[in-house]
């Protein structure tokens, strides 16, 4: 009986062991994978140009969601082409400006980061068919422990690309300390007129440093 106790216990003690151990892999936050939510907007009820909310996302002003093929944006085949799905985030009608921000925890990979052993792959795919000077570009800002900025990176300004939606890349150094990031999607405009800017395939990926 002592023995099948014995068995017993150490059997429940290795399942509370490999539980803990899945649980603390599970919320780490994945390397080489996207960690940004919904990156193309396919979350929301996206309409040709009304503002809708974005799941995952935090706007301002007229950032919404938009159909593939809506009169005078983006077409089904750019679509295809860019390898985009159903929406996209526009900047919006009748606006100078729009914003849409995400925030994204890093967990469980202090080490990493605080001996500089990751780092920060961004693509996006970013369109205009303004001529007058409609911009957007992808910012990442890096936080500290208590919330403060300590650092940032950033794609180019993309601008008058004809309605296509062209592919941005940006690799960067995750500085030491960093706790959480925040992916900003900025569009600027002329104001009195429309915010012609569309962002599409936002992704995030923390990567190892090479040795």
């Amino acid at each position: 009986v002592m023995h099948r106790l014995w068995v017993a216990g150490v059997a429940a003690m290795l399942c509370l062991a490999l539980g803990a151990e899945a649980v603390e892999g599970a919320a780490r936050t994945p390397l080489g994978s996207n960690i940004s939510w919904d990156s193309g907007a396919e979350q929301a009820r996206a309409g040709s140009g009304r503002v809708v909310p974005i799941p995952g996302w935090k706007t301002t002003s007229t950032m919404t969601a938009v159909k593939y093929g809506s009169p005078g944006l983006p077409t089904r085949a750019e679509a295809r082409a860019s390898l985009g799905e159903r929406n996209f985030l526009y900047c919006g009608r009748k606006t100078a400006g729009s914003v849409a921000s995400q925030w994204i925890p890093i967990r469980g990979r202090n080490q990493l980061i605080d001996r500089g052993r990751l780092n920060l792959r961004l693509t996006v795919r970013i369109g205009s068919n303004s001529t007058d000077g409609d911009s957007g570009r992808m910012i990442v800002w890096y936080f500290d422990g208590a919330g403060r900025v300590i650092g940032r990176a950033a794609t180019k300004a993309v601008s008058a690309t004809g309605g296509k939606m062209r592919k941005l890349k940006r690799f960067a150094a995750v500085p030491r300390a960093t706790r959480s990031l925040r992916v900003t999607l900025r569009g600027t405009g002329t104001p009195g007129t429309d915010c012609d800017v569309f962002f599409d395939n936002v992704s995030v990926r923390l990567v190892l440093t090479r040795r």
